[in-house]
């Protein structure tokens, strides 16, 4: 193999590489669940296919919101709403067992992990 097509070989698998490694690596699997706003009824449920389920004000009609992770900790939300069509925004993450703390521009959320009634924890299911 010639020099100079050796080192498009080796640049190839070098972009290649880098193209894999750049791509978000995720954070904590912990994330996915069901979670309850501290002091509050409101509850979120982060599944691990990228949906975000919570129940939200009617006038709002949010027809769907997502999530992914944008970095180890930093998750990316998206909703679409037929009033403003789609919005997303990025909120930093932190868990601590059972709390979650999500933080945006606008300040900071607590959550607390639902559990059942025998205390294992509500997961989605397979």
């Amino acid at each position: 193999m010639s020099g100079s097509r050796f080192k498009r070989c080796a640049s190839a698998f070098t972009l290649g590489v880098l193209l894999l490694c750049s791509c978000s690596p995720g954070g904590d699997p912990a994330l996915i669940g069901k979670w309850k706003v501290k002091d509050s009824n409101h509850t979120i449920e982060i599944r691990k296919d990228g949906k975000w389920v919570e129940a939200v004000d009617k006038d709002a009609q949010i027809t769907s919101s997502t999530w992914e992770w944008e970095d180890t900790n930093h998750i990316r939300l998206t909703m679409n709403s037929k009033l403003v069509g789609k919005a997303s925004g990025v909120m930093r993450v932190t868990l601590n067992g059972d709390t979650l703390i999500l933080k945006d521009q606008d300040g900071a959320t607590e959550y607390t992990r639902v559990k059942q009634v025998d205390g294992t924890v509500v997961r989605e299911r397979n």
